[in-house]
């Protein structure tokens, strides 16, 4: 007889955006039949160990019940993005991130909802005195896109930081009781942006002062190479990692509650079920790679899967029907249901292994995210939510994310993040009206210019990409 959670697995085998796990069988070499078979297989087998072991959890909708806060929690929805306007040869201005803080419940005009914001022109980033390699790189145009996308992460973590120490719009620190909700992952793999390489390990400095605006905290630092500071080391220190590094583990000791929610995960990242695989058979693997390279304990206090040697065997299986984490937890989990927090590893040593000292060292105190696969709809897939530090609060967290997500039905994503996502963005009107004139600005005057060539170029800036054309 088949069972009721057997019968699920094979309806959502069948939803549409599962088209794509179909056509990676094909590059696998499987047959669609056998393909989804397997899939089907292992995802029964790895919720049945979930469940046996009280690792999933269930969230009930009771939005009357629920939203009973009364104006005593305060709900800072943090996003970020880049300062640009899309006109031809139009580069990015700069940087900005943005906070919503709303408290539900409390109906005052003053004080129930509000929106702080930081940005900053790229002229105000990198610190250009003495030798920069970007004046030599050849590489440059990706060295300045992992600037700007590093530039970005480091503030909305320095956001995090600036709200806890109220120095920003409002004057109250947010409490243990509180929450803060960053809008993508909390932590990155931080190595892939310094930008720095084995053939020129010195990355160009961030200016000074912008350097101190991220530092809200100070003096109180987290990490020594702060806190015992040598002249020697302070270009270094004013560079991505450490920096990234320290913003980090101020919010790993912080004993206000911090989320990265992720919408859409990356659907052949496969980083959750290694670290589930590796904590239900408790594989050496991992084991080697948390007591040893990045020293923290096992996750979950549990019964060992029979058959521990079996764990890399399993792990090869999910590699070759890659079978990414959003794709697995969407078949495993139910509307309201969640993994059990689990710490993942996204800092690799062998990535900083060609870096200077104080930047190797780094790769030693960078913290590590615990994650948790939430499923807020059937239509949707589940959302991904990171934090550094699981509290006291965290499954009371998880509900308010849940019941959030709930007000978006259609979305099915947190409406406190929704919101801040819109107020930190150039609205879509501003940007568009903004392009449209430049355009027809641009155009008349190439125009009444008369020559064929400024034309003929004016014409060929507005095709979209190079295989388009323009007729006039």
């Amino acid at each position: 007889m088949t069972s009721s959670i057997e019968q699920k697995i094979e309806a959502r085998l069948k939803k549409p955006f599962f088209t794509e796990m179909l056509v990676m069988a094909v590059s696998t070499g499987s047959n669609h039949t056998k393909y989804i078979e397997v899939v089907k297989e292992w995802s029964l087998f790895i919720r049945k160990k979930l469940e046996e072991r009280n690792l999933i959890k269930n969230i009930k909708h009771r939005p009357k019940e629920f939203w009973n806060f009364k104006g005593k929690k305060k709900i800072y929805n943090i996003d970020g993005g880049q300062l640009s306007l899309a006109v031809p040869g139009g580069a990015t201005m700069g940087v900005r991130v943005g906070t919503y803080r709303v408290k539900p419940g409390d109906y005052s005009k003053d004080t129930r909802e509000g929106f702080d914001d930081s940005s900053t022109l790229i002229s105000n980033l990198v610190d250009r005195t003495g030798h920069s390699h970007y004046e030599e790189d050849g590489d440059f145009d990706l060295d300045y896109k992992k600037m700007l996308e590093g530039s970005r992460m480091i503030m909305e973590l320095a956001e995090v930081v600036k709200q806890s120490e109220a120095k920003g719009k409002w004057n109250e620190k947010p409490t243990k009781d509180d929450v803060i909700f960053l809008h993508g992952p909390i932590i990155y793999q931080a190595a892939m942006y310094h930008l720095s390489s084995s053939q020129n390990s010195k990355s160009p400095p961030y200016k000074e002062g912008f350097f101190n605006s991220l530092l809200q905290h100070s003096p109180n630092f987290q990490l020594d190479i702060f806190k015992n500071r040598n002249k020697e080391d302070e270009k270094d220190l004013r560079t991505f990692l450490p920096i990234y590094c320290e913003l980090g583990n101020y919010i790993k000791n912080s004993n206000v509650p911090t989320y990265g929610v992720v919408e859409r995960s990356i659907n052949k990242s496969s980083v959750v079920q290694k670290a589930v695989i590796g904590e239900l058979y408790q594989t050496k693997t991992r084991e080697w790679l948390m007591l040893k390279q990045r020293d923290f304990g096992w996750s979950w206090n549990t019964k060992r899967v029979d058959g521990s040697d079996e764990g890399e065997k399993v792990l090869d299986i999910f590699k070759q029907y890659m079978l990414g984490d959003p794709n697995l937890f969407d078949l495993i989990l139910d509307e309201g249901e969640y993994l059990e927090p689990i710490q993942v590893t996204k800092q690799y040593e062998e990535k900083y292994s060609s870096l200077d000292y104080i930047f190797r060292n780094v790769f030693k105190t960078m913290p590590e995210p615990h994650v948790t696969y939430l499923k807020t709809s059937e239509f949707r897939k589940p959302l991904r939510i990171e934090t550094l530090n699981v509290t006291s609060n965290f499954h009371d967290d998880i509900d308010l994310v849940y019941h959030s997500a709930k007000m978006l039905p259609q979305y099915a994503f947190p409406l406190g993040l929704d919101t801040v996502d819109k107020l930190a963005k150039i609205p879509s009107w501003m940007k568009n009206s903004f392009r449209n004139a430049y355009q027809m600005q641009m155009l008349r005057s190439v125009i009444d210019s008369g020559n064929k060539e400024h034309i003929e170029l004016g014409l060929k800036s507005l095709i979209p990409n190079r295989t388009g054309w323009n007729r006039p």
